[in-house]
């Protein structure tokens, strides 16, 4: 919040008092020097390691109690802090706390025990602050974003998850994707465009007798992401080639450059799921799109990969 209206609060009277109330609560926290949240975490961790050694010094088989923990952890009034925070936040319509890109930090190994406890702890801390904002009137949502495959991994270890409020966000219309497109597209041309008009500017209309928009769609698993960087690595060649827009030859090369991108995305995303099937996909190198079940089976047992898991 400090970050996101550091200029705010100085054309906003109503938010100067708070602001500089909440400003002098962090400074006053461990960890609160600049850098990036590695590197104040970094910082929080020694100086929490620093305060136990200064308190129980080499003292074997310590147990410490809840207050003890949260006397470690934290230097600054917590129920002072909150109410501040609740103070300053209730200058907002809305307050929306978004988690993403959780596995960029987990084990190429696959996803362990330790991983799915740890975001149940996330679910139950995000749980815990909304309610404590909501009782202040903050309107306050936190919102965790995991893979379908990641998410079915967490049902699976906790028994009663189904109260947690689910979204699914699979995108199966192929006129979201050209929306999307097109408003990104929009962007450039800074006006309203039609996505024809502009889709017409920026690629050719057809490839292998197909229309190039459906055409790159129906090869991003229907998935944004995959979209953007499939036209990208297209955009890139034809730019490359000082072509004037991204023609039927940089499309062939961009899907190339893309696939190889797919597969090891895909190989990862299994591998995520059941470590053992890593490098699985290469094992089918070579292979027809359409196998008898007996082949696949003997394909799982060459690499080494167990069928009931899969």
């Amino acid at each position: 919040m400090l970050d996101k209206d550091r200029s705010k609060h100085r054309f906003d009277e109503s938010l100067v008092d708070v602001y500089r109330a909440l400003e002098r609560l962090h400074r006053g926290g461990p960890g609160s020097t600049e850098g990036d949240f590695s590197e104040r975490l970094l910082i929080l961790s020694q100086e929490i390691i620093d305060a136990y050694e200064r308190q129980y010094g080499n003292t074997q088989n310590v147990r410490l109690t809840a207050d003890g923990v949260t006397n470690l952890l934290h230097t600054t009034s917590i129920a002072e802090l909150r109410a501040v925070l609740a103070e300053y936040l209730g200058h907002k319509e809305q307050v929306l706390v978004l988690f993403d890109n959780l596995d960029k930090g987990w084990s190429y190994k696959g996803i362990g025990t330790g991983d799915i406890l740890i975001l149940r702890c996330l679910i139950d801390a995000a749980r815990k602050v909304q309610r404590e904002m909501r009782k202040t009137d903050v309107q306050m949502s936190c919102i965790i974003f995991v893979r379908n495959d990641i998410y079915e991994l967490l049902m699976n270890a906790s028994p009663d998850f189904g109260k947690e409020a689910r979204a699914s966000l699979d995108w199966s219309d192929p006129d979201l994707l050209r929306e999307v497109l097109r408003r990104r597209l929009a962007q450039s041309f800074r006006e309203h465009i039609t996505f024809a008009q502009a889709w017409g500017l920026v690629c050719a209309s057809h490839y292998d007798g197909e229309e190039t928009s459906q055409f790159l769609i129906d090869r991003s698993l229907m998935r944004p992401r995959n979209l953007l960087k499939l036209i990208g690595y297209c955009k890139s060649f034809a730019v490359n080639l000082d072509h004037e827009k991204i023609y039927a030859e940089d499309i062939a090369k961009g899907l190339r450059s893309y696939s190889n991108d797919l597969v090891l995305e895909a190989d990862r995303e299994l591998a995520d799921v059941e470590p053992s099937a890593k490098g699985l996909l290469y094992q089918f190198v070579g292979e027809p799109s359409e196998m008898p079940e007996e082949h696949l089976h003997l394909h799982l047992q060459m690499h080494g990969t167990s069928e009931d898991k899969l």
